[in-house]
Formats: C-alpha cells, structure tokens, sequence
C-alpha cells in the first residue's frame, strides 16, 4: 500500500475526471497526495512505513522513514 500524505483521500476517486483538494489545496491527482513515487525511482534509500495508530474515521495511520543512500543498518 503506498504511503498517502492524507487519509481524507475518496475511495471512488477518479484521477482523471475529480479534482482532489487537500486541506483544502488543489494537488496533482496523479501523484500530489502519494509519497512513495520518489523512493521508488531513488531505490538506494531505504525505507520503511511503520504504524503510528488511527485516524478519527478508523483508518490506519504511520510515519515513512527513509534512511541515507545503503544505510539499511540504520
């Protein structure tokens, strides 16, 4: 599952007919609310998402970490 910069992110959402806002902010509805695109190209970084709870509405929350370029032992 790729790590969202929000969990306010419809279901149904279609990214080429809905506009998506974000705290109110237009983002891309391609790529502006998804933050694993860049660990995906830059595959030297580690990176993990470790659970941090959940929001008000039950869904599953948690933090990306992202550790420098071979350091898997950090």
């Amino acid at each position: 599952m790729p790590t969202l910069t929000t969990s306010e992110i419809p279901a149904d959402i279609d990214p080429f007919r809905d506009k998506l806002l974000v705290d109110g902010v237009e983002v891309d509805p391609l790529a502006g609310w998804i933050l694993t695109p860049l660990w995906n190209l830059l595959n030297w970084n580690p990176v993990l998402a470790a659970p941090t709870g959940l929001d008000p509405q039950n869904m599953p929350t948690s933090i990306q970490i992202v550790a420098p370029t071979y350091e898997d032992a950090v």
